[in-house]
């Protein structure tokens, strides 16, 4: 079974094959262009459920993750080392993870039709086809889109991470922005709230990568250990605008989790998840797994303040969710923007009802709940 394990770095090249395919050599060909980001899609799936299953099957793998190295890239006196890793929490975001992007695939192979904001009399061949004119380059940025999700979840080190979160990132802005002949979608893809989120995250991965010891390290195994987490915990710095002193590990926990919450449009850089509504109905799909899988779960299991080594952590935690979900549900104007807003995937539904239900709510809000 460790051979599966071996073959984890493979996962995300297949999408990533598929975008340069169609990019460099099959966009003049809708049908071949959405046969090869599918096939490429369920060839990461084909890699990544038997790696998942000889994860979920081997004994006592949580405490001995898999871990893989690539290559190094030297740094002056030490060196990064670039691989991957497969431990339970991301062998079940594999699992999850290779399945859903299929089902978008297909999904959006059907989907990206002719659509009725743009005039048959431009666009006489894409009309005659009944497909969007620019439907290869949608596969191909969904295909990208899938190799950063894909190479998010294996990677073995924030460097990593960070990178394929940036592709991810990349690809939410060209999506939501796909249709852009509607003024609306160029103005809600130009979102900052995202990347304010990556620049917080960014300085908090250059202070772990600065007060990491003994060796300045990214990697999720040794920032990790109980050595370093506890001089982290133990080690004190003062904040200088707020002037309160935290350890190192409240402060740089915090810096790093800023990241999921421009990912996952979280309070207070809540404001763009709606806005990609925007875009065709995959790239929401898309994003919902980029939000979820992608941003808090991967982040959430391996920031060191969410590791049990500073419980109050969780209750700030807590408390923005519950506002996301309250304000979500009092967006009584958009119906889409309310369940936009409700990133937790089981409490959209009754979110969607509960407006129906309020007194206040439009006929027509009520009709597009309904829906």
């Amino acid at each position: 079974m460790e051979g599966f394990l071996n073959l984890a770095w493979l996962v995300p090249i297949p999408p990533f094959l598929a975008f340069a395919a169609i990019i460099l050599f099959l966009n003049r060909n809708k049908t071949v262009s959405a046969l090869t980001a599918i096939g490429g899609a369920l060839l990461s799936l084909l890699l990544g459920w038997p790696i998942a299953f000889a994860a979920f099957l081997g004994d006592h793998f949580g405490l001995h993750p898999h871990y893989g190295e690539l290559f190094t890239i030297p740094t002056g006196a030490s060196e990064i080392v670039i691989g991957y890793q497969v431990d339970p929490a991301n062998a079940l975001m594999l699992f999850m993870a290779s399945f859903l992007l299929l089902m978008i695939f297909i999904y959006a192979s059907g989907y990206m039709s002719f659509p009725p904001h743009l005039q048959a009399a431009i666009y006489p061949v894409s009309a005659a086809q009944g497909k969007d004119p620019r439907y290869s380059r949608f596969m191909a940025y969904i295909s990208l889109f899938a190799t950063g999700m894909l190479g998010l979840v294996v990677s073995n080190s924030l460097l990593t991470f960070f990178v394929f979160w940036e592709i991810m990132g990349l690809c939410s802005y060209l999506l939501i922005g796909f249709w852009y002949e509607k003024p609306t979608a160029g103005v809600r893809s130009r979102r900052l709230s995202p990347r304010i989120g990556d620049a917080i995250m960014l300085m908090g991965m250059l202070l772990l990568y600065a007060q990491s010891e003994p060796s300045s390290s990214l990697a999720f195994r040794d920032i990790l250990s109980p050595e370093n987490l506890q001089q982290l915990a133990e080690r004190m710095v003062t904040v200088p605008v707020f002037n309160v002193t935290v350890p190192w590990i409240a402060l740089i926990g915090f810096l790093i989790f800023f990241g999921t919450v421009g990912k996952s449009s979280q309070f207070p850089l809540h404001v763009w998840l709606p806005d990609a509504m925007e875009g065709p109905t995959p790239v929401s799909a898309l994003i919902r797994g980029d939000d979820g899988f992608g941003g808090r779960l991967p982040a959430g299991a391996h920031v060191p303040a969410m590791r049990g080594r500073r419980r109050g952590f969780a209750r700030p935690v807590a408390v923005r969710g519950l506002y996301r979900r309250v304000h979500g549900a009092l967006r009584l104007d958009d119906c889409r923007g309310a369940v936009g807003h409700q990133a937790c995937w089981p409490i959209r539904p009754s979110a969607s009802l509960a407006i129906w239900w309020l007194p206040s709510a439009s006929a027509h809000t009520r009709r597009r709940c309904s829906i």
